[in-house]
């Protein structure tokens, strides 16, 4: 539905361990030519209406999903709601960089404690992460002096 109308789609679920470990969980075809991978998150930490972003699977060990998923988008859906929001990957690391600071003092970092590890993530609005997303699509084609780049 995310993506159109297309002839033919083909939608198969990563079973490889290995494939797994590279940070999605399906693969989209369209039409034979255009693919997707995608990861699937959950809101498993409560009824936030946040988005969250893990920051470390591993605390000082391994990067969360944000900074090492190989998936094009993260299909993250609200289990007290029946919405899925499908959010461009680039986009959204785009966003963090240039609000992670600001983010990192406003919203709560928690911990939570898995099988023999600590994961750590940051709750982030869902309203203020597609703004954040939206403000990293626009680019002004004006130099330093406020002058228009040739060809823009």
């Amino acid at each position: 539905e995310f993506f159109g109308t297309f002839n033919d789609i083909d939608i198969r679920r990563v079973s490889d361990l290995e494939e797994q470990r590279k940070g999605y969980d399906v693969v989209i075809s369209l039409d034979n030519d255009v693919w997707f991978r995608i990861e699937e998150k959950r809101d498993r930490y409560g009824e936030t209406g946040n988005i969250v972003l893990e920051l470390w699977s591993d605390v000082n060990n391994k990067k969360g999903w944000l900074f090492t998923s190989r998936a094009d988008y993260i299909s993250y859906h609200f289990d007290n709601t029946a919405i899925t929001h499908l959010i461009p990957v680039p986009v959204l690391r785009k966003a963090w960089t240039r609000h992670c600071a600001r983010w990192c003092k406003t919203y709560r970092i928690l911990t939570k404690e898995n099988h023999g590890w600590t994961t750590q993530f940051i709750l982030i609005p869902l309203e203020v992460l597609w703004e954040a997303m939206q403000g990293v699509l626009i680019h002004d084609h004006k130099n330093e002096s406020g002058e228009r780049w040739e060809g823009a």
